[in-house]
């Protein structure tokens, strides 16, 4: 018996990690095909001068002014790029601008502004249909922080002030904190770095109890993807996209997981700008983005972009990767390209909830199959000359309708589909049956040629003989 007790413990255990739980599994899927826009607050707009306190605007680690406010102001933008989630660094009091260091958890930066201000940015944001989520660093805080008094901290072995995840009164506390971001600001969600710096079974426990928002847990390990959160943001993905993509050549990717709901960027406010490395290599930026966004977009069911992709803004000599937010630069291009990826996303929802299968990958070129709702093609060419990639997989009678640059492809004689891209372009296409010859349309046009014809011929003829009987 006690054998049998012991074997139905093991067997319970192993189908928590093999299965995740409905309410997980149920929020992450209705967040597939949300597109995020992630923006560092005091670099992105500065709003409210009355919040200026000692700005350091030419220093990396200084702070630059921009504040909620800003954010607020700066919706409309945002709703027009086509997102439908802005994600926020961490609002919380802190000892540095991105607010990774908190001092408080349950009180505003003053740099940024007030808990007011933050509920106005919600509910703006939610009055246009876009949801707010927030950054919520819980496994490093401000050596200052009142945890460190209370014996929930260690150190690291770097020296940095880490929290022990032993101990139910940490969790406790932790859980009053979500409830009191989700209450007091009306936020949708939150965003959890470095969580690999505790084990799956502390998340577990400790976001347990948080319902009805979204949890994005973000590492490489994913494993951790069952451990509570609704969302998975792959940093091992991010890693190697803008490593392919910076440059051209082979496209090499880690495949995303197959289970639950994934995310991922091509930059975030923890790397190296793309626009600086793609420039660094030698090629065009806006070229490259829009490559990348493509492929990010192809890959995931959530797609990341980072404040000042549009532009495409890359980092600033003396201050980095996170320089102030410049709306006068926006590149028309990259634009188009969110634009485009965000509304297809909404018209197709196969784009983002389908099932995706490499069915060509040689020399730079890769093409994806995506069936769902609908069956769709995306083709990929990061490779510096004119290639075409061969799909056998489609059936017969098909045409590919082209979403990127417009225009159809159809079957070869020999039963095969190739589709032809120019050096570093990439296209979307949806699969349909194949409509042929419009003869009925092709005569109607006819028609009208004619007719136009001989109105011509007769007032020509008209006008020579009144010429004549002129004469």
């Amino acid at each position: 018996m006690r054998r049998m007790t012991g074997l139905m413990l093991i067997l319970s255990s192993l189908l928590f990690w093999v299965l995740p739980t409905p309410a997980t599994a149920e929020e992450g899927e209705k967040w597939k095909g949300e597109s995020i826009y992630y923006i560092t607050v005091d670099r992105f707009m500065n709003g409210k001068t009355a919040n200026d306190k000692n700005l350091e605007t030419g220093k990396e680690n200084g702070y630059h002014g921009g504040d909620l406010q800003g954010v607020t102001e700066k919706l409309d933008y945002i709703k027009d790029l086509g997102f439908t989630t802005i994600w926020l660094s961490p609002l919380m009091s802190s000892s540095d601008f991105e607010g990774y260091e908190v001092k408080d958890y349950k009180k505003v930066d003053e740099h940024l502004g007030t808990m007011k201000e933050v509920r106005t940015l919600t509910e703006e944001a939610h009055d246009r249909d876009m949801k707010v989520i927030m950054d919520m660093p819980l496994m490093g805080i401000d050596e200052d922080h009142p945890w460190v008094e209370k014996g929930f901290t260690e150190r690291s072995g770097n020296g940095e002030v880490k929290v022990k995840e032993t101990g139910g009164d940490v969790q406790k506390e932790i859980s009053s904190i979500l409830s009191y971001w989700k209450e007091e600001a009306g936020l949708d969600g939150f965003g959890f770095p470095e969580v690999e710096e505790a084990s799956p079974d502390f998340w577990q426990k400790t976001l347990s109890d948080v319902t009805d928002m979204v949890l994005i847990g973000k590492g490489e390990d994913s494993s951790y993807s069952k451990a509570g959160f609704d969302i998975w943001y792959d940093e091992s993905y991010q890693e190697a996209i803008s490593e392919s993509f910076s440059g051209t050549g082979n496209i090499e990717l880690p495949a995303p997981a197959k289970e639950g709901t994934t995310a991922s960027a091509v930059d975030f406010h923890d790397t190296r700008r793309f626009t600086t490395l793609s420039q660094e290599a030698g090629f065009n930026p806006v070229t490259r983005w829009k490559l990348a966004l493509t492929q990010l977009y192809t890959d995931h069911d959530v797609a990341v972009v980072q404040y000042g992709t549009a532009i495409p803004m890359g980092e600033k000599p003396g201050i980095g990767n996170l320089p102030m937010m410049n709306f006068g630069g926006t590149d028309e291009e990259v634009t188009r390209r969110i634009n485009k990826l965000n509304a297809m996303q909404n018209e197709f929802p196969s784009f983002a909830k389908g099932e995706v299968q490499k069915v060509y990958n040689e020399g730079g070129m890769e093409v994806f199959k995506i069936d769902g709702e609908k069956t769709m093609l995306v083709a990929v060419n990061n490779s510096e000359e004119t290639k075409s990639g061969i799909v056998t997989s489609l059936g017969d009678n098909k045409q590919l309708r082209g979403l990127m640059h417009d225009g159809f492809l159809r079957q070869s004689d020999d039963g095969k589909y190739r589709v032809v891209l120019e050096r570093e372009t990439a296209d979307v296409f949806v699969v349909e049956d194949s409509a042929g010859i419009n003869w009925l349309f092709v005569g109607f046009v006819v028609s009208v040629m004619a007719i136009f014809v001989i109105f011509v011929i007769m007032t020509m003829v008209k006008n020579r003989k009144q010429k004549i009987n002129g004469h």
